[in-house]
């Protein structure tokens, strides 16, 4: 009898609880249902902090280039608006014969003013690993390899080491709040859906570790203490 009792004040306590959460997968689970009745799935997340949570936004920074600004987020890279996809970090952005030219650890890359690629060459195309800083000056692009300089040769698609007699210098800035907030809203826009924080939400992807073990532990043990509540009923005596 004491079991039983024990058992039935349990489960109440933790029914309540375990409730909350199956609140959450009932309502998550509705709105995903109706998502394109209630445009959810065109409707763009522009909150700074539900985008780091699901990993948009962690990666920022901004170059100053001829007078633009170079803002990278994440994959994204904004040359004067134009968005182009850049898998890596930035090192440094340059101009060259008019084009754009970016430098990742292990890349360059041209664009032109249109954001269409140019020519992109990494270590298969001799580009030496890792890039450590570009300098370009009238025209002719330099990459530093280990404190060393290495002079690009475009007409034989070929880098040779070199001395650099001139400083070699790089600008840049951090971005303001107002700044980062307009850069954010225009390389982030439909990269988060409210139907794609909803299935992360409801799938449990982005919810605590422990939240999800403690709660599939609870229903366990709703599901075995109420299948013995129901079965051991409590013997009722006689009256003689």
């Amino acid at each position: 009898m004491r079991l039983r009792k024990l058992l039935r004040k349990v489960h109440r306590w933790v029914g309540l609880l375990a409730s909350l959460w199956l609140l959450q997968l009932a309502v998550t689970g509705l709105l995903i249902q109706l998502a394109d009745p209630l445009g959810l799935t065109k409707r763009s997340v522009q909150s700074a902090m539900i985008l780091k949570w699901f990993d948009f936004g962690r990666l920022q920074q901004a170059f100053d280039v001829a007078e633009d600004t170079v803002v990278q987020i994440d994959d994204r890279v904004s040359l004067h608006g134009v968005v182009v996809d850049v898998p890596e970090p930035i090192l440094a952005v340059a101009r060259s014969g008019g084009q754009w030219l970016l430098a990742t650890s292990h890349s360059l890359r041209w664009y032109n003013n249109e954001g269409s690629p140019i020519l992109q060459v990494d270590e298969f195309d001799g580009l030496p690993t890792p890039v450590d800083g570009l300098f370009v000056h009238a025209d002719q692009v330099y990459v530093q390899h280990q404190h060393k300089w290495y002079a690009w040769q475009a007409d034989n698609y070929q880098f040779s080491e070199t001395e650099l007699r001139f400083t070699a210098s790089q600008s840049g800035r951090a971005l303001n709040d107002q700044e980062q907030a307009e850069h954010f809203a225009s390389l982030l826009k439909g990269r988060l859906t409210a139907e794609k924080v909803l299935h992360g939400i409801h799938s449990g992807l982005k919810s605590s570790f422990w939240l999800n073990v403690l709660s599939a532990l609870a229903l366990l043990y709703l599901c075995l203490s109420g299948i013995y509540l129901f079965f051991k009923q409590p013997r009722t005596r006689k009256i003689k």
